[in-house]
């Protein structure tokens, strides 16, 4: 079971400098998850998650110094030869999300995009399936927020949040 959620916030909704925020929060069962799935920069924040490939992460934030998110990761998916066991969302300063979970994934899954928000999870022991498509998009694709149980994913064993603000300037 993994959740995680990636989010923007404009400068002006916030009180922690001049620029943008970006933060990055998972739950999981698996430890140092910390490690793996959040990413964070001053130009925005991915995760990826299920079957981890982390160079999906270090390599997508790299290119957002350059890239639109939802131009850098289809792009990293597209070389993974195992994109269809992954997820991997995130934001970027732009105002772009994007969000992607393959159809190999486990037996529940999905995400979901909002304004400033892209969110992911799974877990293996459900009796429902997600549909059938693994095409990126900005709309749900669970069938349900709590398909996969009624405990919190708080609950869980591990947790870790990445944050970055912008500078201050004094």
């Amino acid at each position: 079971m993994t959740f995680s959620i990636c989010t923007h916030v404009t400068p002006e909704e916030h009180d922690a400098g001049d620029g943008p925020a970006f933060a990055v929060a998972v739950a999981t069962k698996a430890p140092a998850v910390g490690a793996l799935c959040p990413y964070v920069s001053h130009e925005g924040a991915v995760s990826t998650q299920a079957f981890v490939n982390v160079r999906l992460g270090r390599r997508g934030i790299a290119l957002l110094d350059d890239l639109a998110v939802d131009d850098a990761l289809p792009g990293l998916l597209e070389q993974d030869e195992h994109s269809e066991l992954r997820q991997l969302h995130g934001v970027d300063y732009r105002g772009n999300t994007f969000a992607f979970t393959g159809d190999e994934c486990d037996e529940w899954c999905g995400h979901e995009v909002r304004d400033g928000i892209t969110a992911a999870g799974n877990c293996s022991k459900v009796r429902r399936r997600r549909p059938p498509s693994s095409t990126p998009s900005r709309t749900p694709r669970a069938e349900s927020a709590n398909a996969c149980s009624t405990r919190s994913p708080l609950a869980s064993k591990s947790a870790a949040t990445n944050v970055v603000t912008p500078p201050q300037r004094y």
